[in-house]
């Protein structure tokens, strides 16, 4: 953000034309802007109006955290201790607030990540605030670059709650359901042309449990919509044209229903067995990614 001229204390009214309001509209905005698109941000800086461009090849992940910026007074916080790796054997404890790692401070978890991983087997200074007094230590990051905790943002200010009708609601599901079915899609689709990183754009059972914890720390309606993220997702993959998912079986049947001959049980016996040896290295995959 600040290499392409955002700076603090700007106000983002804007993104790619559309009014911004919230720190969640904003994070929504960023997160579903198709991937080929670049950012349009209009932002308010000392009763000026100014219009900055950000490249979408800038932006390796599609969240604000990855643009750089948070909102004002915002905090890390520590959503969960690992026992026995660094951060535990130096003392931290859940809902410690980072305040800098090695002086430089810190806005949001990709900071935190950030010095950690860029540092293994390195003794960096980590400094954080425990019920209003400042505590640090040296900590030294493992041979991955971990020290153990689950940092999570807190967003300060008020919060306001919609209220829908049913068939408000109905309207407002399926345009989300549409969305997040569009960035899956496209996400999918860059992995598969090389303008997506494979390693970082899946995640496994270890994945899934950290972002349920982060998830959990927010609130019961940011665990649900990340549950229903999940479910949409399988749902997706479940009809991708692979044997041993239903897309494969559906592949089948309309093979059968052009030709109007049914396919060998020799030839579907096999591919199912492909499909799910396909499948089993995925898993195996994902979770090694997951842990190393």
């Amino acid at each position: 953000a600040a290499k392409y001229g955002l700076q603090s204390g700007d106000e983002i009214t804007a993104i790619n034309g559309e009014e911004m309001s919230t720190w969640e509209g904003i994070r929504e905005n960023v997160l579903y802007t198709q991937f080929e698109d670049d950012l349009t941000v209009d932002v308010q800086r000392d009763g000026e109006a100014l219009t900055i461009e950000i490249p979408r090849k800038a932006i390796e992940n599609i969240s604000v955290d990855e643009i750089g910026i948070s909102p004002e007074g915002a905090q890390t916080f520590i959503g969960g201790v690992e026992p026995g790796l660094p951060a535990s054997r130096a003392g931290l404890k859940e809902s410690d607030i980072f305040v800098n790692i090695d002086d430089d401070p810190i806005y949001m978890p990709t900071d935190v990540i950030t010095s950690v991983s860029r540092n293994p087997e390195k003794p960096i200074k980590i400094v954080w605030e425990r019920d209003g007094k400042t505590m640090q230590s040296m900590i030294t990051p493992t041979a991955n670059g971990k020290i153990g905790v689950i940092p999570i943002s807190r967003i300060p200010g008020p919060v306001t709650t919609v209220h829908y009708g049913v068939f408000e609601a109905l309207v407002v599901g399926v345009k989300g359901l549409v969305r997040v079915t569009d960035v899956f899609l496209t996400n999918i689709w860059h992995i598969i042309i090389g303008e997506a990183s494979f390693k970082q754009s899946i995640g496994g059972p270890v994945k899934i449990a950290e972002m349920a914890a982060q998830s959990a720390e927010a609130g019961i309606f940011s665990f649900l919509s990340l549950m229903a993220l999940l479910s949409i997702s399988l749902a997706i993959i479940n009809i991708f044209p692979i044997p041993a998912l239903d897309g494969g079986h559906l592949v089948f049947l309309i093979f059968e229903g052009l030709f109007r001959r049914e396919v060998p049980n020799k030839i579907k016996i096999a591919m199912q067995q492909a499909g799910m040896v396909l499948l089993l290295a995925l898993m195996i995959f994902v979770i090694y990614n997951d842990i190393f």
